[in-house]
């Protein structure tokens, strides 16, 4: 029996995550209706990245968590820790030097949403649980918009 560093090497954690995101930012600019609100916009600035969804808990803090009656329902996404300067050996920690380039300076964040199966999550807080750049654990708001 020959064991290939890729059989050692797999991760299960990655057969965990069976759905693609994509990482919006959201426009500022927008007209709004009759009532000031502005319909929102985004713009794509990622796809493609493998996730998982689950469902979050929020207990009492939810009034202030929702903030409005869009935001009903909470999410918890699993995800590879995402940075929007992506280093090119695939390197996940932050501000990571390949080359004498500094990558990995723009990671995920409350700023981004996510579009999953056609529905946008609003981040409220990204976690990286234990602090080892394994993976990331993205809070979100699911808003009909």
């Amino acid at each position: 029996m020959s064991i290939t560093p890729t059989s050692v090497l797999a991760d299960p954690f990655d057969q965990l995550l069976n759905l693609i995101a994509s990482v919006l930012v959201r426009d500022l600019a927008g007209t709004g209706d009759a009532y000031g609100k502005n319909s929102p916009t985004f713009t794509t600035i990622a796809t493609g990245i493998p996730c998982a969804l689950g469902l979050l808990s929020v207990g009492t803090d939810r009034e202030f968590l929702a903030k409005s009656k869009e935001g009903v329902a909470f999410r918890k996404v699993l995800l590879r820790p995402w940075f929007q300067d992506q280093s090119p050996d695939g390197s996940r920690v932050p501000y990571w030097v390949y080359q004498t380039v500094t990558y990995n300076t723009q990671p995920l964040s409350h700023l981004h949403w996510l579009l999953i199966n056609g529905e946008n999550y609003d981040i409220f807080e990204v976690r990286n649980p234990g602090g080892r750049n394994h993976h990331v654990e993205a809070l979100c708001r699911l808003i009909e918009v």
